[in-house]
């Protein structure tokens, strides 16, 4: 299958037709040019394809803490916070005994460098927009508000964790 691109055409061309010779009055390619362009361009899909592949993690990510959530899967929900910070907000998510009925990603965006700890994981730090529908138990009266939620990609990990939580 050939491309169109006018870099490979004669290449191309020629490997369709089964025919290796150079046309006359043409240099012969110069195949380490060729393979150099081959491997730059796989190199950048790689990395293409690892940064999407991030990108989609945290969105699994994103969805399976906010199912936890709605099923009170607590202590499931707990992997997604960094490890420093996972059994206080257990402890705090058990004692508000809330449950949350509906939650809905509004928007994500880069953090700000000022927002990171660490000026080159700008690139791994994303920040959620929810609106989240609550009520306490025993209270029938739902609530809603919008939850700002930071989650940065832990290298030695592999994984998304969330840094910070706030309520609006």
């Amino acid at each position: 299958m050939c491309t169109h691109m006018a870099f490979f055409d004669h290449a191309c061309r020629a490997f369709a037709s089964g025919n290796t010779e150079q046309p006359s009055g043409t240099r012969p390619l110069n195949y380490r040019l060729l393979l150099f362009t081959a491997l730059v361009m796989l190199f950048t899909s790689a990395a293409c394809q690892s940064a999407s592949s991030q990108k989609a993690k945290l969105i699994k990510n994103v969805e399976a803490y906010h199912r936890d959530l709605i099923f009170e899967r607590y202590d499931i929900a707990a992997k997604n916070i960094k490890p420093a910070a996972r059994t206080a907000w257990l402890d705090a998510m058990l004692a508000q005994h809330i449950r949350f009925t509906e939650i809905e990603v509004i928007a994500t965006e880069q953090c700000d460098l000022t927002d990171v700890s660490d000026p080159e994981m700008k690139d791994k730090c994303i920040v959620v927009y929810s609106d989240v529908q609550w009520y306490e138990q025993g209270t029938p009266t739902v609530r809603a508000s919008r939850m700002t939620t930071t989650w940065e990609y832990d290298r030695d990990e592999r994984t998304w964790f969330i840094t910070e939580q706030k309520q609006k």
